[in-house]
């Protein structure tokens, strides 16, 4: 009602008031959907503290000054809540380019879209947006004959003995940032893709073939799925949960729960959900070790170091 929105928003806008009750005012007014809800997040998505919610009510809205409030917070937000912000710049064409202007203008570091964000964006079917991403980023996906010809130069890489020694647990950290995010290895990580330890994690190709060309075999349970929706968002990731009322989505970032009646086509692709090129940004050294630690058989300590391995830099 009328009435309670406007008890719910001067809660909200109270700098005074308990920040827990001011997030679950915002995710109120993101569920009920009020005509100045973009207005109300593109105030508030700076504030660390309300950014996730508020970037979440920003996605709904097809609207530039949202996209652009979206792309001034980023750099202010922590490392932690950017790839969910990236995540909804993806979801729309708009979002997208706008995006693409800020890499351009290197307001948005070029590193930060991964190769899973850069997947996202093809799915949009948007041409024009399709070259700026490969000017701006790259190519996605290789020719079969340029995988083929990649493993066998990164199998050599891994078999030459002349490398100075292989740290374990530096692979442990570069996995925890690169693989962690889907799979369990050892009780540790998210359930998206297939549990790693039981796995042919032994087998050097069985390994370089899962990660070099992730979607030669995908099972049907891991397959990527597009959901567009009303709201022109376009969203990917394994279904975890359907019934005739709600989908559950798994996301690179999140699990997103989307109304079935919102939803307009459900599109099932062979992709896995682990995109091609997750190992461009690492050094051959990063690379032997973390092969190094797939491989091993049992667990091994972090790094004692305060140094924190990136994936994406």
């Amino acid at each position: 009602e009328g009435r309670a929105l406007t008890e719910v928003r001067e809660l909200l806008l109270d700098d005074k008031a308990e920040i827990g009750v001011r997030r679950s005012a915002l995710q109120s007014l993101v569920q009920q959907r009020p005509d100045d809800l973009t207005e109300i997040c593109i105030r508030l998505v700076s504030d660390t503290r309300l950014s996730l919610i508020a970037a979440q009510g920003l996605a709904m809205d097809d609207d530039p000054e949202a996209a652009r409030a979206l792309i001034n917070a980023y750099k202010k937000l922590r490392s932690r809540q950017r790839p969910q912000v990236m995540s909804i710049l993806t979801q729309r064409p708009s979002f997208a380019t706008a995006l693409m202007d800020a890499i351009e203008a290197k307001l948005i570091p070029r590193e930060d879209l991964t190769a899973y964000d850069a997947r996202q964006i093809r799915s949009l079917g948007d041409e024009s947006l399709q070259q700026r991403l490969s000017d701006v980023w790259g190519e996605l996906r290789e020719s079969p004959a340029e995988r083929q010809d990649a493993m066998r130069q990164l199998k050599e890489m891994l078999e030459n003995s002349e490398h100075p020694p292989i740290d374990l647990s530096r692979g442990r950290a570069i996995y925890q940032n690169l693989c962690g995010k889907c799979h369990k290895m050892y009780g540790e990580g998210e359930a998206i893709g297939p549990d790693l330890t039981g796995s042919g994690r032994s087998n050097l190709d069985y390994l370089i073939e899962n990660i070099v060309d992730p979607s030669a075999v995908v099972a049907k349970d891991y397959r990527v799925s597009l959901v567009v929706l009303d709201d022109g968002r376009v969203l990917s990731g394994v279904i975890v949960e359907q019934n005739p009322r709600t989908l559950t989505l798994q996301t690179q970032t999140e699990k997103v729960v989307v109304q079935t009646e919102e939803i307009e086509v459900i599109r099932q692709t062979n992709q896995s959900p682990m995109p091609e090129g997750q190992l461009n940004p690492l050094s051959d050294a990063e690379i032997r070790d973390l092969f190094a630690y797939l491989r091993h058989p049992y667990q091994v300590p972090l790094p004692t170091s305060s140094v924190v391995v990136e994936s994406s830099q």
